[in-house]
């Protein structure tokens, strides 16, 4: 393998290996499921990735995939350490430039930067002051569903369903019921035969029990935003929180870029030409 297709490799693998603490000891910790050379990926690693994933159940084949990856990954980066490539110039480079930015990154993360959370009148008045940026672009529809693989007891739950039973049991078979709320707007990730069934509902209504695509569906429509709509306050409070937060850590990270230069500036740790000086190299070297 060639020193140039080893270093762009390198290059590529870094941010995966310095993510996953492969360049660093560590004590392997659960079942072994793959090793190389000192370095060890354990069924804790696995279970932390699945976790990560946020999914119920991960596939046999992606963690396979995962696995094979890591093996993949290490036995390229274990065959970059084998020809001193730690020690090459444009590695060392690059690993000062990604350490400059973790430790940046952590240092505006500490508590010097610790912001409380906007005060509800600020988060009021900013909404007033921008109310005409918060309305719903296109229709946008609140939507709870109940999902099942068969029809069985579907029937009778919508019964029980339009007569606003509190208590509602389930007679389909154990485990198949799935329920849940969620919010579309017909853009390209709604399947457009759930679109125009829903979109069809009014307020508070039900649809029947439709079969879509070898699934089995009770829909009832919550709420609908028209296009243009006024967006509520609380519908866009985390929005405008975070709005708000961003625009606390510029202000106090100026603050504080502007009291270090005065400080560097007056122990002699800064030496700055300003944009705005006629300085060159020649007229320095004739200086």
């Amino acid at each position: 393998m060639s020193f140039y297709i080893l270093r762009n490799l390198f290059c590529l693998m870094l941010p995966v290996l310095l993510f996953s603490g492969c360049i660093f000891d560590k004590q392997p910790i659960g079942e072994v499921v793959a090793k190389v050379n000192d370095e060890v990926l354990s069924t804790v690693d696995v279970e932390a990735w699945e976790a990560a994933l946020g999914e119920v159940s991960v596939p046999v084949e992606t963690r396979r995939s995962f696995i094979r990856n890591w093996v993949e990954e290490e036995l390229l980066f274990q065959e970059a350490l084998s020809q001193n490539l730690m020690e090459d110039p444009w590695v060392v480079e690059r690993l000062h430039r990604i350490k400059r930015t973790l430790l940046i990154s952590r240092f505006m993360e500490s508590e010097a930067f610790t912001q409380p959370q906007p005060s509800a009148q600020s988060i009021k008045t900013y909404y007033q002051e921008h109310s005409a940026e918060f309305v719903w672009p296109v229709i946008h529809l609140d939507v709870e569903y109940w999902r099942s693989n068969t029809s069985e007891g579907m029937g009778q739950l919508r019964k029980d369903l339009m007569k606003s039973k509190k208590d509602i049991i389930w007679t389909g078979p154990a485990g198949d019921m799935v329920h849940d709320l969620v919010s579309i707007d017909g853009l390209g990730t709604t399947d457009p035969k759930i679109w125009k069934v829903v979109s069809a509902l009014k307020v508070d209504g039900y649809s029947g029990v439709l079969k879509i695509d070898e699934t089995y569906w009770i829909f009832k429509l919550i709420n609908r935003k028209e296009a243009g709509e006024q967006k509520g306050i609380e519908e866009v409070q985390p929005e405008i929180s975070a709005i708000l937060h961003e625009a606390d850590r510029v202000s106090q990270r100026d603050e504080l870029i502007q009291n270090l230069i005065k400080e560097y500036r007056e122990d002699g740790r800064l030496m700055w030409a300003e944009a705005a000086s006629t300085i060159s190299v020649i007229d320095t070297l004739e200086e």
